[in-house]
């Protein structure tokens, strides 16, 4: 069954609805089933065809139509499921409700005529405005038909002009032309002349050279003819020698030829004579052989015959000796056995009389060890006692060489010391020029004068205890001269100069609670080092150079804490002051840490230079 649901609303094939509901929709709408069918825009156009609209003009068409054609289509589906509800309810309440549903329909269908009121309504408006449109773009199509129509004028007016401007180029090339070609014919007639004026005279020279050269052609051809009538007679008697020698020559080969045709038939008959005695020889020759042959295979006979009647004697004779090298062989075997038994008997002895003789060789090999054991024993205790006396010699020899390098281990410790109380110095004149600076900057600070006075003190109290440390290692370094205890502290002082200032500085001497093995080994390598004067100089050098390092970094930094100190003392805002005081703190300790940094890499130099 084709419904208003499920029809297709493309092709127009019949049926296109079977459905007597969907049927009776159609009719009640007053709807054609073929009007609810889709419709191309080429079907519209065949459909109208006095309407001239642009693609424009025909798709708001179409849409028009197309929105058209689903409102009644939408309209018969409801009219449909009306009648499908009102086909069930007549059938139980036909009766009853007859007058109610004729006001419904009376009703449904005033609905519908105003809808379809609306409807018309609507499509007048569309319509109206379809109309409206069309006229716009008509006017569009004309106002760009004008553009265009006028670009085209101008087009023509330019094209015009450049034709004549064109024109007129041509006409001036033209006469341009015309002028140089005259001008060129001109020239070229004048040329012409002169070229056949050239030609004349080419001519005259052509005919006299011809002249010369028919003379001479004459003249060479007469010398020509004498020539070939002398080369005539001298072929002519050149032919007449050649004819005689061939002559000669014929005559020659014919006496050869028949010279050796007879010596051929002279050799023939000596070779055929020859061949026949040679074969009659062969034959007598022959003949011996086979006398010959025969006599061999005879004696060949005779020999074989002997020769086996020798070999079976002789294998007689070879089994008979056979059998009586066996019975003499068995009697040898029988005498060689009891040899040995008797051999046998002999060792057995001998053996015993070995073994005794190895144990008393034994017994003496024992004893004479036991006596070169004990010989050894006194060597061994005789070479322990000279170890012992070359030990004590060699501690003798280090301590005098010891006593002999105090000398110098006190001027390095007094260079070390100097170096320190410089260093300590300068650090003590930049902490009271800091402390200085600060009270200085400090300008709500009341009591300025009882601060500055307590500052001098603390200054004066440092410098006397820095002297005070200094003095006292100037005696120690000079105790150490003295000293009867420098033996026990000799290996457990620290030698190894070092420029850095710590608290463990000021405690002089230095004594260590463990003497480690490795400081042992450092000391003696740094006696043997400062025997040697080509060391002893360098690390004087070294330890010079590393001062003047030193001195120059303290210098820098002074200088920089100098600029610091100006910085401060024009600055006279407290927040700013706070502020750089935090800047040059950190740029205080980087300097501190450049001193330590340099401080290590003299002492790493110096270990270098003693230990390698």
């Amino acid at each position: 069954m084709l419904t208003l649901e499920n029809f297709n609303q493309i092709s127009f094939k019949p049926p296109i609805i079977n459905s007597p509901r969907s049927i009776k929709a159609c009719q009640i709408c007053g709807v054609l089933p073929e009007e609810l069918i889709r419709i191309s825009i080429k079907e519209l156009k065949l459909r109208n065809p006095d309407l001239r609209l642009n693609k424009q003009g025909w798709k708001i068409m179409w849409k028009h139509h197309e929105f058209r054609r689903q409102e009644t289509l939408e309209l018969c589906l409801q009219k449909r499921l009306f009648i499908i509800q009102t086909g069930q309810e007549e059938d139980q309440i036909h009766n009853q409700k007859s007058e109610s549903e004729f006001q419904m329909q009376s009703a449904f269908d005033q609905q519908e005529i105003h809808k379809i009121q609306e409807r018309t309504k609507r499509e007048l408006l569309q319509m109206q405005h379809v109309q409206k449109l069309q006229q716009e773009i008509n006017e569009k199509n004309l106002k760009k038909q004008q553009k265009r129509q006028q670009i085209e004028q101008e087009r023509q007016q330019e094209q015009l002009l450049k034709k004549l401007k064109s024109e007129q180029d041509q006409m001036r090339r033209d006469q341009e032309k015309q002028l140089n070609e005259q001008l060129e014919q001109q020239k070229q007639k004048q040329i012409a002349q002169e070229q056949y004026q050239k030609e004349l005279e080419k001519v005259q020279q052509g005919i006299k050279r011809q002249q010369e050269l028919q003379e001479e052609c004459k003249r060479k051809d007469e010398e020509k003819k004498i020539k070939l009538q002398q080369f005539r007679q001298e072929l002519k008697n050149k032919e007449l020698q050649h004819e005689q020698e061939l002559l000669y020559k014929k005559e020659l080969l014919q006496y050869k030829e028949k010279q050796r045709l007879f010596k051929q038939n002279q050799k023939q008959l000596e070779r055929t004579k020859a061949s026949k005695q040679a074969q009659e020889e062969l034959n007598k020759k022959l003949r011996q052989v086979k006398e010959l042959q025969q006599n061999k295979i005879l004696k060949m006979q005779e020999e074989y015959q002997n020769k086996q009647n020798l070999s079976e004697n002789q294998q007689k004779l070879f089994e008979q000796a056979k059998h009586f090298k066996t019975i003499e062989v068995q009697k040898k075997i029988q005498q060689q056995k009891e040899k040995m038994q008797q051999s046998a008997e002999k060792c057995r002895s001998q053996q015993v009389i070995k073994l005794e003789t190895n144990i008393e060789k034994q017994k003496k090999k024992n004893e004479r060890i036991k006596f070169i054991q004990e010989l050894k024993n006194i060597e061994h205790l005789k070479k322990i006692e000279k170890q012992g006396e070359e030990e004590k010699e060699q501690k003798q020899k280090i301590e005098e060489l010891k006593n002999i390098n105090k000398d110098q281990r006190v001027e390095l410790n007094q260079k070390i010391i100097l170096k320190d109380f410089k260093i300590k110095e300068k650090q003590l004149e930049k902490k009271q020029l800091l402390e200085q600076i600060k009270l200085q900057g400090n300008s709500k600070m009341k009591n300025k004068k009882l601060a500055l006075e307590k500052l001098y003190q603390k200054q004066l109290m440092e410098r006397q205890f820095l002297k005070a440390c200094f003095d006292e290692k100037l005696k120690w370094n000079e105790s150490l001269k003295i000293s009867p205890s420098e033996d026990k502290y000799d290996n457990e002082l620290d030698l190894k100069p070092s420029t850095a200032i710590t608290k463990d500085s000021l405690n002089i001497p230095r004594v260590q609670a463990q003497v480690n093995k490795n400081l042992e080994n450092d000391e003696k390598k740094i006696i043997e080092i400062l025997k040697n004067p080509q060391k002893k100089q360098e690390l004087n050098e070294l330890e010079e150079r590393q001062l003047q390092e030193m001195i120059q970094l303290i210098e820098y930094e002074q200088q920089l804490e100098e600029e610091r100190e100006r910085i401060l003392f024009q600055i006279e805002n407290y927040k700013e002051q706070t502020r750089l005081e935090k800047i040059f703190s950190i740029e205080r300790k980087e300097a501190q840490k450049n001193i330590e940094n340099l401080q290590k890499k003299h002492e790493h130099q110096i270990e270098v230079l003693l230990f390698t």
